[in-house]
């Protein structure tokens, strides 16, 4: 199962934030809306140390756990969110990529040339421009 730690935190807000993740991956309807919306409002918060827990719950067999989970990522993340944004661009929903273009626009102040509603080739070669800059970025500074 999905399991946050991390001992810089109260015990408290540990224990909320795996409860939290559990709700979004195996519980109701209701129950992952209230995960989802408690993971939203602390995430920003715990500057981005829920992001790659979140990030587990994409590979679910569940559209509305990915979803949820990338919802989560888009409204919290920050640098640490970067390389799942850039893969958010490449999604069948315009939605999802309108918000991942927005946030990276927030986060790194670049485009690319990416348009969350141009051609399909014109998105996936602006996809490509981001994953190199983040792949030389990683290498040169230290985002990650």
């Amino acid at each position: 199962m999905f399991a946050y730690r991390d001992t810089s935190i109260p015990k408290e807000r540990h224990d909320a934030v795996n409860h939290a993740l559990k709700d979004m991956a195996t519980g109701s309807l209701s129950e992952r809306i209230r995960g989802e919306e408690y993971l939203t409002a602390i995430g920003p918060a715990m500057n981005g140390k829920v992001t790659r827990y979140v990030a587990q719950l994409l590979s679910s067999g569940s559209s509305e756990v990915r979803d949820s989970a990338t919802r989560v990522i888009i409204s919290t993340g920050g640098m640490e969110a970067i390389p799942f944004l850039v893969d958010f661009l490449g999604s069948p929903n315009v939605m999802i990529r309108h918000d991942a273009i927005a946030k990276l626009i927030a986060i790194t102040g670049e485009t690319f040339g990416y348009e969350y509603d141009g051609s399909e080739d014109g998105r996936k070669a602006a996809q490509e421009a981001w994953r190199t800059w983040y792949t030389d970025a990683v290498k040169t500074t230290s985002v990650k």
